[in-house]
This record gives C-alpha cells, structure tokens and sequence, in this order.
C-alpha cells in the first residue's frame, strides 16, 4: 500500500509538472504576443505616413490629370492607386485599434461595422487558406451600446481560431441579428474540425489550447 501510495504521488506530482511548465511557456507566449503590439503600434505608423502622402499625391495629380483632359484610362489607374492607398490606411487604423490597450470606452457602435473592421484583419490569412469569407448581415440593425474595441478583439480571436481550424480551406460565415428586439448577436460558423466533447468545457480556461507552440495561448 505504502508503495502504491508513492507511485500515486510520484505520478501526481510530474504530472502537476508537466501542467506548471506549460502554464509557464504559454505565459512568455503571452508577454510574446504583448510585445508584439507594442511593435505593431510603431510598424503601423511608419506604414501609415508613406500611405498618407501617397493618397495626397494621387489626389493632387487626379485633379491635374482631369483638368488637362487626361484619357480617362488613366485618371481610372489614380483611383486604383488612391482606393488600395486608403485600403492600406484603414488596415493600419484597425491594427492600431486593435493592439493599443484602452480603458472600456461604451458608446453607441454598429455592430455590422466591427464585424466588418474584424474580416478586414483576417481577410489575408483567409486568402491564403482559400478560405471563403460570407456575410449575413441583418438589414436595418440597430446600434447598441459597447465598447468596439473590445468586441473587436473578441471577433479576431474567434476568427482566427476559425482559421486554424480550416487548414485546407472552406467556409466562414459570419450572421448578425436580433434575439430580441433589445439582444443583438453574431455568429461565427465555420467548416473545419470542430471542438472535441471533452473540450467543450475548457474553452473559457485561460491559457487552455490544443495548438502547437507558437499557434496561440489559448
């Protein structure tokens, strides 16, 4: 008895561990990640300013070109460059939002918006994972009162795990509307493997994740 008694807490003991070790990497994942807005904040503004005077000058030539009679081929050519400018612009903006902490800040907010602020920054990882972006949008959502910083954050973890979890490509379908006419939802529906049973109740643990090293902290 004595002996099995031992084994049990040897067992026990490496086991708690193995659990503490773990913790503890995805903890510096976690600093990782903090470090990495810190970096994407100053990236973001470098991008920002040559983004900037690029829109400034194609506006400045577009008004040039159309005043001199410019064949139409080419002010079309300055809108393209003027449209992906301002593409580049507002994906900077969301990353700046999203990797700058801030105090909850509740105000009326469209949530179709942050929805679409959210694709906006997975809309790379899904290209390239020939993932099919769809929206069901409800017509004539009313606003509601949040922080759109928070449910940003939110939406992209959601997203991204989505993602990850379609590997070889598929659907994500992304469906907003009202419970009631006071609750608002979203929903996020993706094709990809799915949540085991006895993982189901873990998802809200901190740090808990089935990824590899380096795919997330949970």
């Amino acid at each position: 008895l004595i002996s099995l008694t031992v084994r049990d807490a040897n067992r026990t003991i490496q086991r708690q561990y193995k659990e503490i070790d773990r913790t503890q990497q995805q903890l510096l994942q976690a600093a990782k990640l903090a470090s990495v807005g810190e970096l994407v904040e100053g990236v973001a503004h470098e991008i920002n300013n040559p983004a900037g005077v690029i829109l400034a000058r194609t506006d400045y030539m577009r008004e040039v070109a159309t005043q001199q009679g410019t064949p139409q081929e080419l002010v079309e050519d300055l809108d393209v460059v003027r449209r992906q400018a301002r593409r580049i612009s507002e994906i900077v903006r969301g990353l700046l939002a999203f990797a700058r902490p801030s105090m909850l800040d509740m105000r009326e907010v469209h949530l179709d918006q942050v929805v679409e602020q959210s694709l906006a920054l997975v809309a790379p990882q899904c290209r390239a994972a020939g993932i099919r972006l769809c929206r069901c949008y409800a017509p004539d959502l009313p606003s509601i009162c949040a922080d759109p910083d928070r449910l940003e954050q939110v939406f992209v973890n959601i997203l991204n795990n989505a993602v990850d979890a379609m590997p070889l490509g598929g659907d994500l379908t992304v469906t907003t509307g009202l419970r009631t006419p006071q609750m608002a939802f979203v929903a996020f529906c993706d094709t990809g493997v799915g949540i085991p049973d006895d993982h189901l109740r873990r998802i809200f643990d901190p740090f808990f994740t089935t990824k590899p090293t380096g795919k997330g902290t949970g």
